[in-house]
C-alpha cells in the first residue's frame, strides 16, 4: 500500500480560495463589459460564491476527459475559473501567510487545481524558551551562633560560626560539607537535592528565617 502525503483539507481550503478570488476579479471584469453583455447585477455579487463549485464540476468533468485523453481540455476549463484569482491568493499569503497554507505561492499557477503536499506546509515557528540566569542562593553568608550549639555531639560555642552557606545552596560546617539549604530556607545534611523541593522527605536540621538561624524553634544565630 503507497501511502501519499497529500493534504485533503489545505488542497480543498487553497481551491477554493483561489476559485472565489478568481470570481472576484471576473465580477470586476464584468463591470467594464458592453453593456448588452453585462449580466444581471446580482450576479456579480454570487459570482464568488459561485467559482467554487463550478471548479468542482470542471474538476469532475476533467477527470472523465483524462479517460478519452482529452485532460488537456479539463484543465483549462478549470484554469478560466482557478488562475485569475492567483494574484489575490498571492497577496493575501505577503500578508496572512497563514490563510493561504503552504510555503510559497506562485503570483500565477498555470494549473487546473493545486494539490498541496506535506513537504509543502510550513513548519510551525518554535517559540524558544526564554534564557534565565540560574537561580543564585539568597541565603548565602556565615551564620554566626548567638549561644553555645550542641550539633552532631559536638559544642559549637557562641559567637563562633555555625553555618557557611555559598551561592550554590551549598552548606559547610567547620569547612567540611554538611549539606545543603533549600529555598525555604532549611538547611538540610547530606547529598545535595533540589533546593526548589521544599517538601522533600528527610529531617531538617534548621532553618534560615528573617536572616536568623531557628533550630527546634528556637532562635540560636544570626545570618551575616
Amino acid at each position: 500500500m503507497i501511502k501519499s502525503n497529500l493534504l485533503i483539507k489545505e488542497t480543498i481550503w487553497i481551491n477554493t480560495l483561489r476559485s472565489f478570488c478568481a470570481g472576484i476579479v471576473w465580477a470586476i471584469i464584468s463591470l467594464f463589459m458592453p453593456k448588452d453583455a453585462v449580466m444581471p447585477i446580482y450576479t456579480v455579487f454570487i459570482m464568488p460564491f459561485v467559482f467554487p463549485f463550478l471548479l468542482l464540476a470542471f474538476v469532475l468533468i476533467a477527470e472523465v476527459l483524462k479517460l478519452f485523453k482529452l485532460g488537456g481540455v479539463g484543465n483549462v476549463m478549470c484554469m478560466i475559473v482557478a488562475v485569475p484569482g492567483d494574484p489575490l491568493v498571492y497577496l493575501i499569503h505577503q500578508v496572512k501567510p497563514e490563510w493561504v497554507p503552504v510555503n510559497e505561492y506562485k503570483f500565477l499557477w498555470l494549473v487546473g487545481y493545486i494539490k498541496v503536499y506535506q513537504d509543502e506546509i510550513p513548519e510551525p515557528k518554535k517559540v524558544k524558551a526564554p534564557i534565565t540566569a540560574p537561580e543564585t542562593c539568597p541565603f548565602v553568608g556565615n551564620v554566626i551562633a548567638d549561644t553555645e550549639i550542641m550539633m552532631l555531639g559536638l559544642a559549637i560555642p557562641a559567637k563562633s560560626t555555625v553555618f557557611t552557606i555559598d551561592n550554590k545552596w551549598n552548606v559547610t560546617s567547620k569547612g567540611s560539607d554538611f549539606g545543603y539549604i533549600d529555598q525555604k530556607g532549611q538547611i538540610r545534611k547530606g547529598l545535595k537535592g533540589d533546593p526548589k523541593a521544599t517538601l522533600a522527605p528527610g529531617a531538617v536540621f534548621g532553618q534560615i528565617k528573617s536572616g536568623y538561624l531557628w533550630i527546634e524553634g528556637k532562635k540560636v544565630g544570626k545570618l551575616d
